[in-house]
């Protein structure tokens, strides 16, 4: 967060160029931020396209919309999107969160102008842009109403508790007794069975590491009676009577709260990753469309939400772990791999350079589990990989047709600023950057197209939470508008009024598609009695 508080001061439009920067640019093959003013750079869109912009972005909701009017289904027979029965409640709660994006919106447009307002200086309006980001994180945890109205957090606990959902790897980590032996020996054999016999595939479609979280949380309450009671009275958990009860809920909650401390803090490293390219104000939009969209907002906390920090810390300093971060490491590696080739031979060493440091960082972790927990990740990874399709097997989409109802559902839930860089993807500039823009675009999709025939496409609008940074940032430096290219103070302010509109329209519409949604159906098994049957 401290990223951010420096780099968007008005009294420096441009950002610090230091070594360490430097470096990076050298690593990723993309070109300094003097030789961003190509010639064939064009000034950004006039005014009146800004409407052309709002009305894109407003596209997605729109069709939501007309599909909760008309209660039509979304997905398919197996699987739904089900709308709230509680929308009113939703609407009322969401007043909360509009205040919040409002005081936000309000104190980075002064930061960014560098006209102080309401007798506060930038520094103040800075911080409170940030403290409004996380005040909306932290609201998505509490806004949730009470179907039946005894826990305030009881959605969270369905979903938490709920073999379908994240109560997967807690009901999994409550038969563990020894998480080393658990990773190095017992995980395996689960993986081993054939589908019919496996007890949680969802357990078993991802590396052991969250559900090793879960037993290290319950062993941690368990150890500590102080810091167990703590939890249950700041959860509200008192009021049920069993003590077995309340420890499982409150270490549930705990980590709910783990999983969403990780989704607010992943804005750092899309914010400073945008900043590479985009000026101030277009990247805090595209970073806080990274994070905080329709997609995640509706499916928070949980582990897809969770995994945009370490997502994103591989773009940015180019780690790999798990299934979903070795996808990634490969589309980065390749876009500016190939990047680097197009670029000169100097960018080619910066980038055999930085493949190498990850090698060795990559292999010394490893190492380092292995010692403490006799875990072999990279083998975890693999033979979770090569098992993955047998295990989703069962449950992809047939008939055929089906399957194609994914790619439409994830770009529904993608989020509207995706949906206004969509609208404008062609190219208006050639130059590294924006050359760059293309290729990890190109890179991206590729791997997306393998992993929906591969994976339960039905799910991409959860599964595809981690490739929304890549899409947003490939298109996002393809935009002469956005980038650091702008020569004039005219276009500087048409540039942040761009980003702004971006930033709003974000905002607004996800809170509207989150006050229609129970994506979950944690509201309406409570509200049936269905629960997980």
């Amino acid at each position: 967060m401290a990223t951010w508080t420096c780099s968007i001061s008005p009294t420096s439009r441009r950002p610090s160029r230091s070594k360490s920067l430097g470096t990076l640019r050298s690593g990723l093959g993309l070109q300094s931020e003097s030789n961003l003013k190509s010639r064939g750079d064009i000034a950004p869109p006039p005014a009146a396209s800004r409407t052309k912009l709002i009305v894109v972005g407003v596209l997605p909701f729109t069709i939501l919309l007309i599909l909760f009017v008309f209660k039509i289904p979304i997905g398919q027979p197996d699987f739904r999107l089900r709308y709230s029965p509680l929308v009113a409640l939703r609407i009322e709660r969401s007043v909360i969160a509009l205040v919040i994006c409002v005081l936000g919106i309000l104190a980075l447009w002064g930061a960014s102008r560098g006209v102080p307002f309401f007798v506060l200086r930038a520094r103040s309006l800075r911080a409170i842009a940030i403290s409004c980001f996380v005040a909306l994180v932290w609201w998505t945890v509490f806004a949730l109403p009470p179907p039946t109205g005894q826990l305030e957090l009881e959605q969270h606990l369905f979903n938490l508790l709920s073999p379908s959902h994240e109560g997967a790897f807690i009901i999994e980590a409550q038969s563990v007794k020894s998480v080393r032996e658990y990773v190095s020996r017992v995980f395996f054999e689960h993986l081993a069975k054939p589908p019919n016999e496996m007890r949680g595939r969802r357990v078993l479609s991802n590396p052991p590491g969250i559900t090793a979280l879960c037993v290290s949380l319950n062993d941690i309450l368990e150890a500590s009676p102080k810091m167990r009671k703590y939890a249950i009275d700041s959860f509200g958990l008192a009021k049920l009577g069993d003590s077995e009860q309340q420890g499982r809920f409150a270490a549930a909650l705990c980590l709910a709260i783990l999983m969403t401390i990780a989704w607010g803090l992943s804005f750092w490293p899309a914010f400073s990753l945008c900043r590479l390219w985009l000026s101030p104000t277009a990247a805090a939009a595209i970073a806080f469309a990274c994070v905080f969209n329709p997609a995640t907002v509706n499916f928070t906390p949980g582990k897809d939400t969770m995994q945009l920090f370490t997502v994103l810390c591989i773009m940015y300093f180019w780690i790999a772990i798990g299934l979903i971060h070795a996808w990634i490491f490969i589309i980065v590696c390749a876009a500016t791999g190939f990047n680097a080739i197009r670029t000169n031979r100097d960018e080619v060493r910066g980038w055999a350079r930085g493949l190498v440091s990850c090698g060795i960082g990559g292999a010394a972790t490893a190492l380092i589990f292995y010692l403490a927990l006799d875990w072999n990740i990279m083998l975890t990874t693999y033979r979770v990989g090569m098992r993955y399709g047998q295990i989703q097997l069962p449950i992809i989409t047939d008939p055929l047709y089906w399957t194609f109802l994914g790619l439409p559902l994830f770009l529904l839930f993608a989020g509207p600023c995706l949906w206004i860089e969509l609208a404008a993807i062609r190219a208006n500039v050639v130059n590294a950057t924006a050359r760059f823009g293309a290729i990890l675009l190109v890179c991206a999709t590729a791997v997306m197209t393998y992993s929906y025939f591969f994976a339960n496409n039905s799910e991409t609008v959860r599964l595809w939470i981690p490739f929304i940074p890549i899409l947003l940032i490939g298109l996002a430096v393809r935009r002469s508008s956005l980038r650091l290219n702008t020569l004039s103070a005219e276009e500087d302010s048409t540039r942040d009024s761009i980003a702004m509109i971006l930033l709003i329209v974000q905002l607004t519409v996800t809170l509207a598609m989150w006050t229609l949604m129970d994506v979950r159906e944690s509201e309406w098994r409570l509200l049936t009695g269905r629960m997980w049957n």
